[in-house]
């Protein structure tokens, strides 16, 4: 897999979800990153990370410094672990960007994954939505899962 930083900002509104999703007011700027994954030289995944810089003041900068990598950026700066609280999942049709920037037509769905990752002691530290190829990925839904499902 590779993954490549398509855009870093530090000051990027975010919608009123996202803002509440962070514990934050919904004009508060937020750190975001867009991401694409590419698997076997596939556009997979565009993925945009939405971060509270006031409480992460380094993040941004961990993670132009990681390949990109979330994960290995909340390490660097001091947050060993987390984990994700909630994925809501929808299908949909790709803006024009995101078709363009997946390498698909228009028409084809697309999987929106919206989740929330928590560090300890529960507070959120990252929202992540990430634009997945339908073409290219399984759900799996784990038995303990499926009393949860709408």
């Amino acid at each position: 897999m590779r993954i490549t930083a398509l855009k870093v900002s530090g000051a990027k509104s975010a919608s009123a979800q996202i803002a509440k999703m962070l514990n934050l007011n919904a004009r508060d700027k937020v750190g975001f990153a867009e991401l694409i994954h590419h698997v076997n030289d596939v556009p997979t995944a565009l993925g945009r990370h939405y971060f509270n810089t006031r409480k992460f003041p380094d993040i941004l900068n961990a993670i132009s410094q990681t390949s990109p990598s979330v994960p290995d950026a909340f390490r660097r700066i001091g947050v060993p672990d987390y984990a994700r609280r909630s994925t809501f999942v929808k299908v949909r049709q790709p803006t024009a960007y995101e078709a363009l920037v997946l390498e698909i037509p228009p028409t084809q769905p697309v999987l929106e994954l919206l989740g929330q990752n928590v560090g300890s002691p529960g507070a959120p530290i990252e929202v992540t939505e990430a634009i997945v190829r339908a073409d290219t990925v399984k759900l799996q839904i784990e038995g303990h899962q499926v009393d949860h499902l709408v």
